[in-house]
C-alpha cells in the first residue's frame, strides 16, 4: 500500500506545470528600461522630420489653432487664426471647407486627395480629417494630416500617358504596316518605269549643254531640264528610303565628325541664304554605336528643313550633349546623347507637331513630298532613339534626336561619316 501511495505521489508531482521561464525584461530602474522609450521617441522624431507631413487642428469655425509641418511648401504659410479661404485660391478653399464641414456634420473621419497652391506652386496632398471632442465630449473642431503626394501623382499621370500612347501605337501599327506595304508596291513600279527615262533625259540634257556652251540662250532651259530630272530622281530615292529602309550597319562613330561633315555638305546653301551656323558640342562626347551614313542622312533632312524655314538670313544652331535624365524622350535608355537642330524661322503650329512626322504631310508653301521628317524618324527609331519637336508659330523650331549611348566600345577606333 505504501508503495502504491508513493507511486501516485510521484505521478502527481510529474503532472504539475513547470516553473515559468525567467522574464528577460529589465528590472524597474534598469538603464535599458529608460533608454528604450527614448530611442523610440528619437526614431519617431527623425522619421517625422524626414517625411513631408503636416499636422493641424481647427476649431468649429475652421480657424487653425495649431499646426506642425515638415513640408517645405506648407511650412511657409502663417495659418494660425485663419481659415482656408484666407490662405489658398477660392476653388481649393471651397473643396477643403466642404470636406471639413462634412466631418463636423457627420462626426466621421474622411480622406481625400486635394490640390493646394502656395506662392504660385501647386502640390497634391493626401488629406485625412477627423472630428475632435473636448473633455466633456462635445464636438470642438477637426484635426488632420496632409502628406505631399505630388511626385506620386505625377508618376501616375506619366504612367497613364505612356499606357495611352502604347495603346495608340498598337492600334496604328497594323494600319501603318498595311499602308507601307501598298506604298512599297507602288514605289517599286514607279521606280522601274521612271528610272530609265529619267536617266535618258539627264544624259541628253548634259550632252546638249556641252555642245551649245554656256553663252547659248538655250543653255538655261537645258539646265532646268537637267535639274528637274535630278529632282525627280531624288524624290524616287526618298520614296525608296521610306518604303524600304535599310538595316543600320552599326559601328562606333565619332558624332562631332558626322555633324561637321553634314554642315560641310550644305555650306554653299548657308552662304547663299546668309545663314549663320552655330555649333555647340559638349567636350568629350562618347562614341555612338550607329550607322554613320544613316545618321548623317537624318541630320541632313533636319538641316534642309531648317534652311527652307529661313529663305533669307537667320541662324542655324546644332548642339550635342549627354544627359542622364531622358524623361522627355520616353523609352530611350539612359544615359543618352541629345542632338538638337534649331532654326530662327517661322515655326510650326502646335496642332501640326504630330502631323509633320506623317509621310506626305508638308507645311511648305512651295509644296514637297513631305517625306524628310518621316525618313529621319524611321532612322532614329531604328537606332533605339526618339525624334522630338519643340516649336511655336513665329518662334522658330527645334528638332531633338535622342540616342542611347550604349556600352562603351572595346577600343577608341572611330567610324567616320561617309564622304
Amino acid at each position: 500500500m505504501a508503495t502504491r501511495r508513493l507511486g501516485r505521489a510521484v505521478k502527481a508531482r510529474q503532472r504539475q506545470p513547470l516553473a515559468p521561464p525567467l522574464d528577460p525584461s529589465p528590472l524597474p530602474g534598469d538603464p535599458k528600461e529608460v533608454a528604450a522609450p527614448q530611442e523610440s521617441e528619437a526614431s519617431f522624431r527623425l522619421a517625422l522630420r524626414q517625411t513631408p507631413i503636416t499636422l493641424f487642428r481647427q476649431d468649429r469655425d475652421l480657424r487653425y489653432t495649431w499646426r506642425y509641418s515638415t513640408d517645405l511648401c506648407l511650412s511657409k504659410v502663417d495659418c494660425l487664426g485663419k481659415r482656408d479661404r484666407d490662405l489658398v485660391p477660392s476653388d481649393e478653399a471651397a473643396t477643403l471647407t466642404r470636406l471639413k464641414r462634412r466631418v463636423l456634420a457627420r462626426g466621421v473621419r474622411e480622406h481625400a486627395e486635394v490640390r493646394v497652391t502656395v506662392e504660385g506652386i501647386t502640390h497634391w496632398y493626401e488629406l485625412t480629417v477627423t472630428p475632435t471632442y473636448d473633455a466633456q465630449g462635445a464636438l470642438s473642431g477637426v484635426a488632420g494630416t496632409a502628406i505631399d503626394i505630388t511626385k506620386r501623382k505625377q508618376a501616375s499621370a506619366q504612367g497613364q500617358w505612356r499606357e495611352a500612347l502604347s495603346r495608340k501605337m498598337v492600334r496604328q501599327q497594323p494600319r501603318e504596316a498595311e499602308g507601307r506595304e501598298r506604298l512599297g508596291e507602288v514605289v517599286a513600279t514607279v521606280m522601274h518605269e521612271f528610272n530609265n527615262p529619267l536617266g535618258v533625259i539627264m544624259g541628253f540634257a548634259q550632252d546638249l549643254l556641252q555642245e551649245v556652251g554656256v553663252e547659248d540662250p538655250r543653255s538655261r532651259r537645258l539646265q532646268i531640264i537637267e535639274s528637274e530630272a535630278q529632282r525627280c530622281t531624288h524624290l524616287l530615292r526618298q520614296l525608296r528610303d521610306f518604303t524600304y529602309p535599310a538595316q543600320p550597319a552599326l559601328a562606333w562613330t565619332d558624332l562631332p565628325y558626322v555633324i561637321r561633315r553634314s554642315l560641310a555638305l550644305v555650306a554653299s546653301h548657308l552662304r547663299q541664304q546668309q545663314i549663320t551656323p552655330v555649333v555647340d558640342l559638349q567636350p568629350d562626347l562618347p562614341l555612338l554605336h550607329v550607322d554613320a551614313q544613316q545618321l548623317q542622312q537624318a541630320l541632313l533632312h533636319l538641316i534642309f528643313n531648317a534652311l527652307e524655314a529661313m529663305p533669307q538670313k537667320g541662324q542655324l544652331t546644332i548642339q550635342a550633349r549627354v544627359t542622364d535624365e531622358p524623361e522627355a524622350a520616353d523609352g530611350v535608355d539612359d544615359p543618352a546623347v541629345v542632338i538638337t537642330v534649331a532654326d530662327t524661322g517661322g515655326g510650326i503650329a502646335s496642332e501640326d507637331h504630330e502631323k509633320i512626322f506623317q509621310p506626305f504631310f508638308t507645311t511648305k508653301p512651295q509644296g514637297g513630298m513631305g517625306l524628310g521628317l518621316a525618313i529621319s524618324q524611321g532612322i532614329v527609331h531604328a537606332h533605339g532613339g526618339r525624334l522630338l519637336v519643340d516649336s511655336a508659330l513665329g518662334q522658330g523650331a527645334t528638332f531633338s534626336i535622342w540616342l542611347p549611348v550604349g556600352e562603351r566600345p572595346p577600343s577608341r577606333r572611330r567610324e567616320r561619316a561617309p564622304s
